[in-house]
Parts: C-alpha cells; structure tokens; sequence
C-alpha cells in the first residue's frame, strides 16, 4: 500500500488539513505535525528504538484502526526525531508508543512530545484517561510519565519476557494539569488547507 493511500486509510481527514505546531527548544526549531508526512522516518526510528519488532506501515497503523489512531511526529532539522502513537477506545486513549531518536534522549524531547500529546487528546478529543504499559525497567520513562502525573494501576507479570514486567499507568484527564498546559502553551499553531 503506498503511503499516500495508508494516511487516507489511518487518517481519513487527510487531504482536508494540515496542521503543524513549532516552537524553539534547544536552539532548534521544532515542528509537531498531527498526520505523518514521513512514515518512513517513523519506522526508521522504531527500527532503531525496537529492532525485534517487525514494522510495516500496515502495522504501525492497522487499518481496522482507522479513524481511531493519534499519531503525532516529532521533527528537527527536517528529520523525525520522535513520534507518539496512540488508539481512542471509546472515552480512553491507550498510548501504545512514544519514541526519541536515541541521539536526542535524555534532552527533554520524550517530555515535550507527551505533555503535547496530553494537551492535544484532553482538549480535542476530549477523552477520560489515557491507559499504558511501561517496563518496571524502564526508569527514565517511570520518570517522565509520573512527573506528567500518570498513577499506577496495575501489574503484568513477565509481559515483555521472563522477570520483566509492565506496570499499567493511567492519567486522568479531568483534572487540571497545569505544568502541562503551561508547556503546552508555548507552541504556535500552523494551519494549511
């Protein structure tokens, strides 16, 4: 399936608009777009971040998903250097992935690309909570999502192997996240259709 046709699929309000959010972090001009023009750079990077899973565009956004999926990129200098990836299910959001070009982690990217994410499905989607699972090993990311006020739910024993648990978080989004909104605020809105 071509890319063209697999956005049209994913995001069925393709061709109508196109919006982007930039703002200067880092002394670089970042760009936040809605619908991907470069799936190929996100699956370049989840070959990077995730070398066992096997990605095609077809599984990064299955089109059963389709009208149902949140995917956001992250770009500098004309590269994807994140993206988030998300599912509506009813009034939930399962955040089934964010990821950061490993040159760039650990300098607040991660940071910027949830708290907008969180902004943008709170207020335009206007759903309940955000349901993920994160690897009790995984403490940079522990970290970040309990900074953004993510609360654990749950345990899955050896969900990712043997001995390597996920912890189910949730984020409550009718409550006011003013740390959030704040960073959330420092992005200008760019519309073309």
């Amino acid at each position: 399936m071509q890319e063209k046709e697999l956005y049209k699929t994913a995001f069925p309000w393709y061709d109508k608009l196109f919006v982007m959010w930039t703002r200067t972090y880092n002394n670089q001009r970042l760009f936040i777009q809605f619908q991907p023009v470069d799936i190929s750079g996100v699956l370049t990077l989840e070959s990077e971040l995730f070398p066992d899973a096997c990605r095609t565009p077809e599984s990064l956004l299955p089109a059963g998903m389709k009208g149902f999926s949140r995917l956001y990129t992250l770009r500098a200098a004309g590269r994807v250097i994140g993206y988030i990836l998300g599912f509506v299910t009813a009034e939930d959001l399962d955040l089934f992935r964010i990821g950061i070009k490993k040159s760039h982690q650990g300098k607040g990217y991660g940071k910027i690309l949830l708290y907008f994410f969180i902004v943008q499905v709170q207020y335009s989607d206007k759903l309940e909570h955000i349901f993920l699972e994160v690897s009790t090993h995984n403490r940079a990311a522990l970290t970040l999502y309990k900074h953004a006020g993510f609360e654990p739910m749950g345990m899955r024993r050896d969900y990712y192997s043997p001995g390597d648990d996920a912890l189910i978080l949730r984020l409550a989004l009718n409550k006011t996240l003013p740390h959030i909104v704040k960073e959330h605020n420092t992005w200008k809105v760019v519309i073309h259709g």
